[in-house]
């Protein structure tokens, strides 16, 4: 009969042993894992740029993406004269946006540069050979250039369509 107590209460230290022992274990595991993974930077709210009335162009840009999953944050630079002339304001990818800007009449010499917010939180460009070639247009005083740019195929190729009609009258 004792021999039995014996082998009982050596089981149960035997399992107290073993339960505390995993317990501690799967704690420190725990411990040194995140609670959840890594998530993307949280999406930029679209704003509205501020474009003048009077404008004679207008820059628009756009991704057609295929699923949620790639409807990251991006913006579009524009060069005007080898110049820095401004951006788009930041928004979702599949979201139009939007640059304006009174120039100089005559022709002048577009580059446009697209920035994409990656997963890690980096900004990052697009690589040369996919960004849009500069083009020249041509700003008359009385009309508005519109240039629509639309990026796909995960942005391996992009559509750019140029646009004239008379600037829009003001109140």
């Amino acid at each position: 009969m004792e021999n039995m107590r014996q082998k009982s209460w050596i089981k149960k230290s035997c399992l107290l042993i073993l339960a505390a022992a995993f317990s501690s274990c799967g704690m420190s595991h725990f411990k040194s894992r995140p609670s959840q993974p890594l998530s993307p930077p949280l999406m930029p709210v679209a704003s509205s740029p501020v474009i003048a009335a009077d404008a004679d162009i207008l820059v628009n840009s756009r991704d057609q993406i295929s699923f949620f999953g790639e409807d990251g944050a991006s913006y579009l630079k524009i060069y005007v004269d080898h110049h820095y002339a401004g951006r788009t304001n930041i928004a979702a990818k599949s979201a139009l946006k939007k640059w304006g800007e009174v120039l100089n009449p005559g022709r002048h010499l577009l580059r446009f540069e697209k920035w994409d917010l990656k997963p890690s939180g980096n900004w990052q460009t697009l690589p040369p050979r996919y960004q849009p070639h500069p083009l020249w247009i041509s700003v008359a005083l009385s009309s508005q250039t519109v240039v629509s740019l639309i990026f796909y195929n995960h942005e391996f190729k992009h559509s750019l369509t140029i646009q004239t009609r008379p600037i829009p009258k003001t109140k």
